[in-house]
C-alpha cells in the first residue's frame, strides 16, 4: 500500500500589509513549510526585491524596498507559494510605499538682478529643509556655493571686460534625502562698461611739417586744438606741439606740398564748405588760412598725393549723395586745375584714406574700410584710376584709421589706427600694401 504524500503547508509571519516609508527599508518574513516554495514580486515592481526567491522547509525571506524618488505612492504584491504537493498553498503580502515629499526651498527674492559693469555684490537668503547647490554664469562668483538648511548667499559679479551687456541665470537647487529636487532661479544682467571717451576727434598723418624723412601724427582734441606729434627714432611719438585752436568746426587734411614751395601744407574744410589752405613753414608750424575753394561740405575728401602723374598733388572726393569718386587735379600752386574727372562709382558706403606709395613703385595708392571692417588696398595706376581692391586687413570696424605718410622714414608709407578704448596703434608699411604687426604708440586718444 502506497502512502499518500503529505498535504503541503505554508505559513508566513506578518502576513499583513507592509507600509513602507518613501525612504525605503527592509522587512524580514519567516516561512514555515513542509515542502518547497518560491517567492515572487508582481510584474513591473522593480523597486521591490525579495531574497531568497525560493526555499525548502522553514526559512526566512527579506523584502527590500528602494527609496521612492517620485511624488506618487506605489504598491506591489509579494506572493509566497508551494511548488510540490496538492493543493498548492499561496500566501500574499501587499507592500504600499509612500510618495516622496519634495524639499522646501525659498529665496528671499527671485527678482531680476541688474548689476553695474564693475564688481558688484548682492546677498539673497536661502530657506530650505534640505541640502542645496547654486549654479550660474562664470562671471558671477557665489559664496557659499553649497549648503544645507537656511543661509545667506553672496553673489559677486566680475568686471565686464566687453563692450556689451551680458545676461545669465542663477539657479538654486535643493535635493532631499531620496533625491527629489526643487529649484528657484533669477536672472542677472550686467551692464556694459561706459564707452571710453576718446580724447582726439580727428587724427591725420602728414609728411613731416618740420622737414626730414619722418612724418607727423596730427590730431584735433575735444576742445578744437590742433596738435602735432613728430614721429621720432624708436618709432614713437615725440612731444606734442600746438598748431592752432580753432579746428572744432573744420575737417583736417594733410595733402603734402599743395602750393609748390617744397614744404608740406595742411587743408581744412569748414562746416559751411569753405576749403582753406594752411601753408607749412617748414619748421613744424603753419601759416594763416587762405580760402581756395567752396562747396566742399557735400564731399568726403581724400588728399591722395599725385594720382595722375603730372607731378602735382591731387585730391579725391566722394560725392556723399551719388557715391561718385571724383579726381580734382592740383595745379601745383595751391589751387586746382579746371574741372574734375570721375574715376569711380559706388563709393557711398566706403571710407577712403590716402595711403601714399605703399608698394614702392612711385605711384600713390589708397586704402578703404568696408562696413564689415575689412581693410582694402587699391593700388594706383598713375592715371588717376586704381587697380581692383585687395584685402590687406580685417577687424577695422569701429576703429579710426589714419594713413598717407611715411612715419619712420624708410621710404614706405605707414598707417595708424585708434581702437575703441583709445589706444593708438602704429602699423609699419612693409611693401606691396601690407603692414607689420601693430605697435602701441599712444593711449587715451
Amino acid at each position: 500500500m502506497t502512502q499518500a504524500p503529505p498535504v503541503p503547508t505554508l505559513t508566513v509571519s506578518q502576513i499583513t500589509d507592509w507600509g513602507v516609508a518613501a525612504a525605503g527599508g527592509t522587512s524580514p518574513r519567516s516561512v514555515t513549510s513542509n515542502t518547497t516554495w518560491v517567492v515572487s514580486v508582481s510584474a513591473g515592481a522593480t523597486w521591490l526585491k525579495v531574497a531568497p526567491t525560493s526555499g525548502t522547509g522553514n526559512g526566512s525571506v527579506t523584502l527590500t524596498a528602494a527609496a521612492n524618488t517620485t511624488t506618487n505612492a506605489r504598491s506591489a504584491t509579494v506572493t509566497f507559494s508551494t511548488t510540490a504537493g496538492s493543493p498548492q498553498v499561496v500566501r500574499t503580502v501587499t507592500v504600499k510605499q509612500a510618495a516622496a515629499q519634495p524639499p522646501t526651498l525659498m529665496l528671499s527674492s527671485t527678482a531680476a538682478w541688474n548689476a553695474g559693469a564693475g564688481v558688484v555684490s548682492v546677498t539673497r537668503s536661502v530657506t530650505s529643509n534640505s541640502t542645496w547647490t547654486v549654479t550660474g554664469p562664470a562671471w558671477v562668483s557665489v559664496s557659499p556655493r553649497n549648503g544645507s538648511g537656511n543661509a545667506p548667499v553672496k553673489f559677486t559679479t566680475k568686471a565686464n571686460p566687453t563692450a556689451l551687456s551680458r545676461t545669465g541665470t542663477i539657479k538654486v537647487t535643493a535635493t532631499n534625502k531620496v533625491g527629489v529636487q526643487v529649484s528657484r532661479s533669477f536672472k542677472v544682467t550686467q551692464a556694459a562698461p561706459p564707452a571710453v571717451k576718446v580724447g582726439m576727434t580727428q587724427i591725420v598723418l602728414s609728411p613731416g611739417l618740420a622737414g626730414g624723412p619722418r612724418g607727423d601724427v596730427l590730431a584735433v582734441d575735444g576742445k578744437g586744438v590742433l596738435w602735432r606729434y613728430p614721429f621720432i627714432a624708436g618709432n614713437k611719438l615725440g612731444p606734442a606741439q600746438k598748431l592752432g585752436s580753432d579746428w572744432a568746426r573744420q575737417r583736417l587734411f594733410a595733402p603734402g606740398d599743395w602750393n609748390g614751395d617744397g614744404r608740406p601744407d595742411l587743408v581744412g574744410i569748414t562746416s559751411n564748405g569753405k576749403m582753406m589752405l594752411y601753408p607749412g613753414n617748414g619748421k613744424g608750424g603753419i601759416g594763416k588760412g587762405i580760402q581756395i575753394g567752396h562747396g566742399w561740405n557735400k564731399y568726403n575728401v581724400i588728399p591722395a598725393g599725385d594720382l595722375n602723374g603730372d607731378g602735382f598733388n591731387d585730391m579725391l572726393a566722394i560725392n556723399q549723395k551719388t557715391g561718385a569718386l571724383l579726381l580734382y587735379a592740383g595745379d601745383g600752386k595751391g589751387r586746382f586745375k579746371p574741372g574734375y574727372r570721375q574715376v569711380g562709382h559706388g563709393w557711398k558706403t566706403m571710407q577712403l584714406f590716402p595711403a601714399g606709395d605703399l608698394t614702392g613703385n612711385g605711384v600713390n595708392d589708397i586704402l578703404g574700410i568696408k562696413a564689415d571692417g575689412k581693410l582694402l588696398f587699391y593700388a594706383g595706376r598713375g592715371t588717376g584710376f586704381f587697380h581692383p581692391a585687395r584685402q590687406v586687413g580685417h577687424g577695422w570696424k569701429g576703429m579710426t584709421l589714419a594713413a598717407g605718410a611715411d612715419l619712420n622714414g624708410d621710404g614706405r608709407a605707414d598707417i595708424v589706427g585708434r581702437t575703441k578704448d583709445g589706444r593708438l596703434l602704429y602699423y609699419q608699411g612693409v611693401g606691396v600694401g601690407t603692414f607689420a604687426k601693430a605697435k602701441q604708440v599712444g593711449s587715451k586718444w
